[in-house]
């Protein structure tokens, strides 16, 4: 091969690589894929739809899901062009709920996510996040927010007492394993810890599915929704097992072919939820 090499000019030589890559070397560069724009998950638009209606828990579930799908990462151009601020838009649904810890602590990765300073509406939301955390019993439902998204203050008062805190996990356990656990905290009638359980797993994995994957080949039904409805009511708190409904009718945790579809639509039908 190399006293082939040595036989060729170095203009055949130059035409022998050339047509071996294929196309002219001068020609490549231009010849590259024009990148695609960046768009933030479908799950980020309905957080933001959801904080709109003032459905703050709603939106707070869409973030995780918006989360999970495309982290934010720090410094990315294209996310910044795209006005992708999911964690202003988590604290502010917390600091909407009076939950000012969580609140701040999803505030102070806004802030260094950056992203929303030059964008009036956002900036309205910062705050109403900073007075919240500086005064946080004081927080004036009218405040410098936009007023179009606070026709209900009822609204407000319902989801703070449907707002339920996670259960405490120091040993960073898989969603299926406080699933598991809420489930059985229900048939035990501890429907309160049942509810924290439920809620721990939604924070883990905010997609409830008929066949959600475990581990391994394994799958489960993961329908937390419908139990956090169940709990709920057994607490006699029929408001916040509407909302729970609603959100399980979503999802569609409860196909028509499943043995529990007949009970639940019983159930739907005593809190006037419609499908």
């Amino acid at each position: 091969m190399f006293a082939r090499f040595q036989s060729l000019g170095h203009g055949a030589l130059l035409a022998w690589v050339v047509g071996l890559v294929g196309s002219p070397l001068v020609t490549a560069t231009d010849q590259r894929p024009t990148p695609k724009r960046w768009t933030a998950p479908p799950a980020y638009q309905r957080a933001i739809q959801a904080v709109q209606d003032q459905r703050w828990q709603e939106a707070i579930g869409h973030v995780e899901e918006s989360l999970l799908q495309a982290p934010p990462r720090p410094g990315d151009a294209q996310q910044a062009a795209a006005g992708y601020v999911p964690y202003l838009y988590m604290a502010y649904a917390y600091a909407r709920l009076g939950r000012t810890d969580a609140a701040e602590a999803f505030y102070r990765l806004a802030q260094r996510f950056g992203g929303y300073e030059r964008q009036p509406e956002l900036q309205a939301y910062a705050t109403f996040i900073e007075q919240s955390l500086k005064r946080p019993s004081e927080t004036p439902e009218n405040s410098s927010a936009p007023s179009i998204f606070y026709k209900d203050p009822e609204t407000h008062q319902a989801s703070m007492v449907c707002e339920v805190a996670p259960a405490r996990d120091p040993y960073n356990l898989p969603w299926y394993f406080h699933y598991a656990l809420g489930k059985e905290l229900f048939e035990r009638g501890q429907y309160q810890e049942a509810l924290r359980s439920l809620r721990r797993a939604l924070l883990l994995n905010p997609r409830p599915e008929a066949q959600a994957r475990t581990y391994g080949m394994w799958h489960t039904e993961y329908r937390p929704y419908y139990y956090m409805t169940q709990a709920f009511l057994k607490l006699g708190q029929r408001d916040c097992a509407a909302q729970m409904a609603r959100e399980s009718l979503r999802f569609r945790e409860i196909d028509p072919t499943d043995g529990l579809y007949p009970e639940w639509q019983q159930v739907l039908r005593s809190l006037g939820v419609e499908r």
